[in-house]
Parts: structure tokens; C-alpha cells; sequence
């Protein structure tokens, strides 16, 4: 990380593997799901000068060979299309194509953690640069939520150096959550949230489907 750092975030997130009804709560059934040692880091700089014409968004993703910079409104810009491609699906005018850019879920991760900011301090985290380095034990394409733990993991990270770092309570909790699950829906159409809320809340739990959203109850570990 280079730059007149401000902030300095770092955020572990870890996997996930659904142990009894693998898909069962997209149909509002119940699931036992668990998160798994199998770890995402984020490492987030906030920094005055630097970046992309002195501001901007700087991406190193050394496990899948992606070093790339933008400046905010490019970030801004695709989260958006993104979003109204998500909507044209959902609206039955389009078709769902899962992105081939190998940094664009992560872009998107930035734009909807900005857009979940309050508009002072969305501004104020666009006059500088940010620059974001993730890791990942966790394998791609696994089933083992590698894409939700870079959703919130990058929400969070947005959010943190955004407002200031702390113990995150349930409102902060509910806001990164939402987050992720539209960084999510990009990437995956229509996800049930098991994944996104699994790694948020890690531990071992038992799932349902409620009337707007998905319930999360603590299991007691063996």
C-alpha cells in the first residue's frame, strides 16, 4: 500500500459450507449452515493524496493477478450499470451473464459499500484515495462462499475507513449485509443471502426463510 495514508483497515472474513438443505432456503426452507476457517483478508488504506489523478480507488488482488486503478466516478459508474442490469433482470428483460472481468465484483463491492454511506461521509471518503488488498484462502468456484466473503469483507472495509473503525453493532451489521447481498445479486442473479449472512455472522447456524428476510439462529457448537 502507497499513499498519505489517513486510515489503515484490516478485516477477516471466513468461508462458509451449508450443511443440511444446500439451497433449501431460495425455496423458504430451513438450512444448517457453517462458517469455515478457510479465511479472506481485506487491508484498507484511506489516503490524501495519491491514486488516480490525486483520488480514486486502487485494486491489488494478487490471487487472481489483478492490479488496477480507476477513479471514483469510473468505480461509481460500473457499480451503476451493474445495478440497472440487476434490475432489467429482476424486471424479466434481460438475461443473467455472470461477468468474466476478473475485478468486477470487487468494483461493484466498492460502489455498493459507497452508495450504503451517508452522503457527508461518502464524500468525504471520494476526496482522497483507497486502496484495497485482499487475500484468500478460500477456494473460487468452491461452493465455499468466496464471493460473499469478498462482499463483505469489502462492503465492510468501505464502511469502516468511510466512518471510522469500531465494534460494529446491529444497525452497522444489518447495513453491511444488505450491502453484500447486492454486490451478491450481481454476481450471482438471484442469491438466497445464506452465504453473505454466513460469514458475516460466522459460527454455526440454523436458517429460514422469513417474510422479507432470512432469520439467523446460533446453534450451540458439538
Amino acid at each position: 500500500m502507497t499513499g498519505g495514508t489517513e486510515a489503515t483497515v484490516r478485516l477477516s472474513v471466513p468461508g462458509k459450507v451449508i450443511l443440511m438443505g444446500e439451497h433449501a432456503a431460495v425455496y423458504d426452507r430451513p438450512a444448517v449452515v457453517a462458517a469455515v476457517d478457510l479465511r479472506l483478508t481485506v487491508e484498507a488504506c484511506v489516503g490524501s493524496v495519491a491514486g488516480v489523478g490525486g483520488g480514486g480507488v486502487h485494486l491489488d488482488l494478487p490471487d487472481i493477478g489483478v492490479a488496477e486503478e480507476h477513479s471514483w466516478p469510473e468505480v461509481e459508474d460500473f457499480a451503476n450499470r451493474a445495478r440497472r442490469r440487476w434490475r432489467a433482470l429482476q424486471a424479466g428483460e434481460g438475461s443473467f451473464r455472470m461477468s468474466r472481468d476478473r475485478g468486477a465484483l470487487v468494483r461493484i463491492a466498492v460502489g455498493e459499500g459507497l452508495a450504503s454511506l451517508a452522503p457527508a461521509a461518502s464524500a468525504r471518503l471520494r476526496e482522497g484515495s483507497l486502496e484495497l488488498r485482499l487475500r484468500s484462502a478460500i477456494p473460487v468456484g468452491g461452493g465455499l462462499g468466496s464471493s460473499a466473503a469478498a462482499a463483505v469483507g469489502v462492503v465492510a472495509a468501505v464502511r469502516a475507513v468511510a466512518g471510522g473503525v469500531g465494534l460494529p453493532g446491529p444497525t452497522e451489521l444489518a447495513a453491511i449485509e444488505a450491502a453484500a447481498l447486492e454486490v451478491e445479486r450481481r454476481q450471482h442473479g438471484f442469491p438466497s443471502g445464506i452465504d453473505s449472512g454466513t460469514v458475516l455472522r460466522g459460527g454455526v447456524l440454523f436458517v429460514r426463510g422469513g417474510e422479507r428476510e432470512l432469520q439467523f439462529d446460533d446453534l450451540p457448537r458439538p
